[in-house]
């Protein structure tokens, strides 16, 4: 007598697919199993593509219209074109414009996320209007790239409903070739994330003084941004600092403390050298009264004047975390050291009331048990409390 074969519950299945998470290696397995398993892992196979070269695009492309359920699935792209290698048509056809900005609105019908890496082609003003048609877009990455600022800004504010934006490792191009018309950019923005790296930027680019614009091409990024509606909207501000970017990073802080909840400020080399006028620059601009409704503040690599100034002018009733990042290559916390002032100012009247964690996190490989009790010794109020915590992390 013949046995039925045993099938496996179909939401068992579901539940197997779903714990496999990003292993897209294990989604290809799985979806040879059956047509029934084909059909779970298929939306998890194709939801995030990463297209490298000319073949790629023209391949996916294909899929595409040939099977548009495929459409449906994507919802991460990332588009890397690497430097290194010239071979196979990396650099030498124009996706951003005549295959990136065309397929966006026409083949990806559900995508969330788009990563640009590695680009230096000059953009034209179509290729907005193209990008102005993907509504379900939320988060932006530009990476390794070069171009002017007007395309930076265009490119920000084409996506109606972007969200989240990341701005890093971009070089500033001023070649008139680069200029596109004043409708490119857009004033409708509304950023909740922002993460800039301001080492991109000359100190001329990124905020006051200077003028924003000069003949419809924009100068002067923070300036630019605090006329969307970017200004009423952000809540997480991730910001790499320099001495020269301290004024603009003020005028920032003051035009959106009404909504940021998190701030972020990476000070590498900030004050590396002493020099009074700094500090003074630095009272002047970062005082974070402002910030209303500030939920958690970290800040890597700062002078302690830094630290003084900003946790001295804390003046939300929302604060609950503080994170100071240093790289600590000893025990000696050469960079914030075992300051009684830090202690006494993390332990002031306002923050005792509100805080429920102060996060100290280092780079170096030390024994974590030794630095954990170096710190407990060197911040013993915040120890007592018990919102003390000391976390490893990675270099950056």
């Amino acid at each position: 007598m013949s046995k039925e074969p045993r099938c496996i519950p179909p939401e068992l299945v579901s539940q197997i697919v779903s714990e496999l998470q990003d292993d897209t290696a294990s989604f290809q397995s799985c979806a040879m199993v059956s047509r029934e398993w084909l059909a779970l892992c298929r939306p998890h196979i194709f939801r995030s593509i990463i297209l490298r070269n000319y073949m790629d695009f023209v391949e996916f492309q294909e899929l595409a219209e040939n099977s548009p359920i495929v459409q449906e699935y994507v919802q991460s792209l990332q588009v890397n074109i690497p430097f290194s290698t010239t071979t196979n048509h990396e650099l030498d056809f124009t996706w951003v414009n005549e295959m990136l900005s065309p397929m966006l609105s026409e083949l990806f019908k559900n995508l969330q996320e788009l990563f640009i890496t590695s680009t230096t082609e000059i953009w034209k003003d179509e290729s907005f209007v193209h990008l102005s048609r993907c509504h379900t877009v939320k988060k932006l990455s530009i990476l390794k790239s070069g171009m002017s600022l007007t395309e930076l800004c265009a490119l920000i504010s084409a996506f109606p409903e972007l969200e989240e934006c990341i701005v890093e490792d971009i070089i500033v191009y001023y070649d008139p070739r680069r200029r596109l018309t004043s409708e490119s950019c857009k004033s409708d923005l509304r950023l909740k994330r922002l993460r800039v790296n301001s080492f991109d930027f000359p100190f001329s680019g990124i905020g006051f003084p200077g003028p924003m614009e000069t003949h419809g091409q924009i100068l002067n990024f923070i300036p630019w941004l605090l006329t969307t509606g970017t200004r009423d909207t952000l809540q997480v501000l991730e910001l790499r600092m320099t001495n020269g970017h301290i004024s603009a990073v003020g005028d920032l802080l003051r035009a959106v403390g009404p909504t940021l909840q998190e701030l972020e400020i990476i000070c590498d080399g900030l004050g590396a050298i002493a020099d009074p006028a700094f500090d003074d620059i630095i009272k002047i601009h970062l005082n974070l009264s402002c910030l209303v409704r500030l939920r958690k503040l970290s800040v890597h690599y700062g002078t302690f004047f830094l630290y003084d100034t900003l946790l001295s002018t804390i003046r939300s009733p929302s604060i609950r975390s503080i994170q100071i990042r240093t790289r600590m290559k000893d025990r000696n916390l050469a960079t914030i050291g075992q300051h009684q002032e830090i202690d006494q100012l993390l332990s002031n009247k306002f923050l005792k009331k509100h805080l429920t964690e102060v996060i100290f996190a280092y780079e170096a490989p030390l024994d974590h048990a030794l630095t954990t009790s170096f710190f407990e010794e060197g911040y013993p109020e915040l120890a007592k409390r018990g919102i003390l915590k000391v976390v490893h992390t990675p270099l950056f």
